[in-house]
C-alpha cells in the first residue's frame, strides 16, 4: 500500500543497513536494491552471488544471476559477463545456451580472447548434438591457427595415419613445463585440435575426431604442461579402444599413465576424467561388467567437478550402454527416463539421440512399446544432422533394424541393413560396431530366411567374421547366430549344442539378457521335462526385468526358430 518512492526509499535503506552485516546475502541485497532503483548496485551484488552459487556447483542459479548482473552492466563489461554467464551454462550440461553466450561476448572482442570464446561456443555446439553448427564456428577458429578439417574422409585417414606414425616415433615422453612457461600460440593450438578431437567430434564422426586427438596429443607432449597432457592422454585412450583387444595392450599402457598422471596432479577432474575413457576403453573391449563400474566411479567425481559435464554426460551414456549388454533392464529403466528429461531440458540433443538410438532403444522394445520407440527414433533423426556416417546414424539405423524385427518384418530390417551397409565404411574399424553390426546382419537375414535363398551362407559367413576377433562376447553372439542357423535347418541336436556354446560365454561376459534368451531357445526345442525347467528359468529372469513380450524379443534378438508360446505367468497377467 505505500507510494512507489516510499517503498524505494525503504528497500534503500533494508540494503545499505544489510551491507553493514559482517558476512551479508549477496542474493537479498541484489532484490533489495533492484527494488530500490539502483542497477548498478544490484549488479554488483547479483556477481557476488553468482561467484557464490558456482562455488556450490549452483550453476543453474549461477546462470541465473549472471543473466541479471548483464541486465544492469555497463557496456564494457558484458564480454566478461557473457563469458561467466557461458561458463555457467555450460557447467550446467547447456552447450546449446553456452555457445550463444560465448559468441556474444566473442563479437565485442578482438585477437586471441575472441578466438578462444568461438573455440568455446564450437565445442559447446559439437558436444550438445548441433553439428553442422559447431563445425562451422570451429572452421574459423581452425583457420586462424593454420589448420583445417580434411576436405574428404581418404584425406582424413591418411592424416591420422601420418599423426599415428610420428607419436609412434615420438613415444610418450614429455619435459613438464608450467603454463606460463610456454608460447601461448602453441597452447591455443593444443586446445583446439583437443575441442575438434577427444571432446567434440569424438562421439560422432570418429575419423575426424582421430586425426585431431592425434595432433593434440603431439602438440600437448611438445608443450609440457600436464592437465593438457592428461586430457589428451584420456582421449589417446579411447581411440585406442576402438581396436578392441586387437590393441588391448597398448590401451592398458595408455591409461595406466593417465590415471598415474591424474593422480599426481590430485585434480578431481583429470582424475574423473580418466575413470570415464576407462569405462569407454572397457566397453569398446567387451568388458561390460568393468564399463559399468568404472562410469560409475567417474560420476560423483565429474558431477562435482566445474568443467565435467561434457565427461558425465559420457559416463552416464557408456554406463547405461554397457547395463543393457549386462541385462540390467530394469535398472536402466529407472535412470534413462530421467536422463531423457534431462537432456530435452538442457537442449542436449546429442545424449538425446544417443539414448533413443543406442543399444538403450532395446528398452522400449523390452517394455513392449514399439511405437515409443519409433516416435523417439523418428524425432532424433528429424534433429539430427544429416550429413556423412556418423556413429549417431548407425545407432539409428541399428535401433531402425531392431525395430522391424520385433514387428515382424524381417524383410524390411535385412533390406534396410543391406541399403545403408556400404556407408558404415570407417565405422566399421571400430572392433565393436563391427562385432555389433555382423550379429545384426546376420539375425537379419536368419528372420528373412523365408525370402532369402542364400540366408545360410550369409549367415555361417558372419558368424565366422566375428568369431575371428577372438572376442569372448562376440563368440557368444556368433554361436548364437550358428544355433538359429541349424535350428532353421532342423538339425536340433546342433542347435542345442550351439545354444549351450552361448550360453557358456555369455555368462562370463555377464550377458545376462543374451544368457536368458539362449537358455529360453535351449527349452523350446526340449525335450521335456528339461525343456520345462530352461524355459521357466528364463522366463522368471525375463519378466524379473520387465520384459513384455518374451517371443517377440527373442525374435529380435536370437532368431530362426520356430514361435514360441509365451509364458504362463505372461499368458496369466494379460
Amino acid at each position: 500500500d505505500l507510494d512507489p518512492s516510499r517503498q524505494r526509499a525503504i528497500h534503500r535503506a533494508l540494503g545499505e543497513a544489510l551491507e553493514r552485516l559482517q558476512d551479508p546475502d549477496p542474493e537479498r541485497l541484489r532484490r533489495h536494491f533492484e527494488a530500490a532503483g539502483e542497477p548498478a548496485r544490484a549488479a554488483r551484488h547479483a556477481l557476488q552471488a553468482a561467484a557464490r552459487a558456482t562455488a556450490a556447483l549452483a550453476f543453474d542459479r549461477a546462470a541465473a544471476l549472471y543473466r541479471v548482473a548483464l541486465e544492469h552492466c555497463e557496456a564494457d563489461d558484458r564480454p566478461r559477463l557473457e563469458r561467466l554467464l557461458g561458463d555457467a551454462l555450460a557447467n550446467d550440461g547447456r552447450g546449446v545456451e553456452a555457445a550463444e553466450a560465448f559468441l556474444r561476448a566473442a563479437e565485442r572482442l578482438e585477437g586471441e580472447a575472441a578466438l578462444d570464446l568461438l573455440r568455446r561456443a564450437g565445442f559447446e555446439r559439437l558436444r550438445s548434438g548441433q553439428i553442422d553448427e559447431g563445425t562451422a564456428v570451429l572452421q574459423r577458429v581452425l583457420a586462424s591457427v593454420g589448420m583445417r578439417l580434411s576436405a574428404t574422409r581418404g584425406r582424413a585417414l591418411l592424416s591420422l595415419i601420418r599423426h599415428r606414425i610420428a607419436l609412434a616415433l615420438r613415444g610418450l615422453r614429455f619435459s613438464e613445463r608450467s603454463e606460463s612457461a610456454i608460447p601461448p600460440a602453441l597452447l591455443r593450438r593444443v586446445d583446439v585440435a583437443w575441442s575438434i578431437g577427444a571432446s567434440g567430434l569424438g562421439m560422432v564422426d570418429e575419423l575426424a575426431a582421430g586425426e585431431f586427438q592425434s595432433l593434440a596429443l603431439r602438440l600437448a607432449l611438445r608443450a609440457g604442461e600436464p592437465l593438457r597432457i592428461c586430457r589428451t592422454l584420456a582421449g589417446e585412450v579411447a581411440f585406442s579402444a576402438v581396436g578392441g583387444t586387437r590393441s588391448q595392450r597398448r590401451t592398458a599402457r595408455l591409461l595406466h599413465t593417465a590415471r598415474t598422471l591424474a593422480e599426481r596432479l590430485d585434480v578431481p577432474q583429470a582424475r574423473g576424467t580418466v575413470a570415464m575413457t576407462a569405462g569407454i576403453a572397457a566397453y569398446l573391449e567387451g568388458r561390460f561388467a568393468d564399463a559399468a563400474s568404472a562410469c560409475a566411479v567417474a560420476e560423483p567425481i565429474l558431477r562435482s567437478s566445474p568443467g565435467g559435464a561434457w565427461d558425465l554426460i559420457n559416463a552416464q551414456l557408456f554406463g547405461l550402454q554397457a547395463r543393457v549388454y549386462l541385462g540390467e533392464l530394469a535398472a536402466v529403466g529407472e535412470r534413462l527416463d530421467p536422463l531423457l528429461r534431462e537432456a530435452e531440458r538442457r537442449g542436449n540433443l546429442y545424449l538425446l539421440a544417443s539414448l533413443r538410438n543406442g543399444p538403450t532403444h532395446l528398452l522400449w522394445l523390452a517394455r513392449g512399446a514399439p511405437d515409443e520407440a519409433q516416435a523417439g527414433i523418428d524425432e532424433a533423426a528429424r534433429l539430427w544432422s544429416t550429413k556423412g556416417m556418423q556413429v549417431q546414424h548407425y545407432w539409428q539405423l541399428h535401433a531402425r533394424c531392431d525395430l522391424d524385427l520385433y514387428r515382424g518384418d524381417p524383410r524390411a530390417a535385412a533390406d534396410r541393413l543391406q541399403q545403408r551397409w556400404p556407408d558404415l565404411g570407417t565405422l566399421l574399424r571400430i572392433q565393436h560396431v563391427r562385432i555389433e553390426a555382423l550379429h545384426l546382419r546376420g539375425r537379419c537375414a536368419l528372420a528373412a530366411a523365408a525370402s532369402d535363398p542364400s540366408w545360410h551362407r550369409r549367415v555361417l559367413a558372419d558368424a565366422r567374421a566375428i568369431a575371428a576377433e577372438h572376442t569372448p562376447w562376440g563368440d557368444a553372439l556368433a554361436q548364437l547366430l550358428h544355433a538359429g542357423a541349424a535350428a532353421r535347418t532342423g538339425d536340433l541336436a546342433a542347435a542345442r549344442m550351439h545354444l549351450a556354446e552361448a550360453v557358456a560365454g555369455c555368462e562370463p561376459a555377464g550377458m545376462a539378457l543374451y544368457t536368458a534368451a539362449a537358455r529360453r531357445r535351449r527349452g523350446e526345442l526340449g525335450p521335456e521335462p528339461e525343456g520345462a525347467h530352461w524355459r521357466g528359468r528364463a522366463d522368471t529372469w525375463l519378466l524379473g526385468q520387465g520384459v513384455a513380450d518374451i517371443p517377440r524379443l527373442l525374435a529380435t534378438l536370437v532368431p530362426g526358430f520356430p514361435d514360441a508360446p509365451a509364458p504362463a505367468a505372461l499368458i496369466a497377467a494379460r
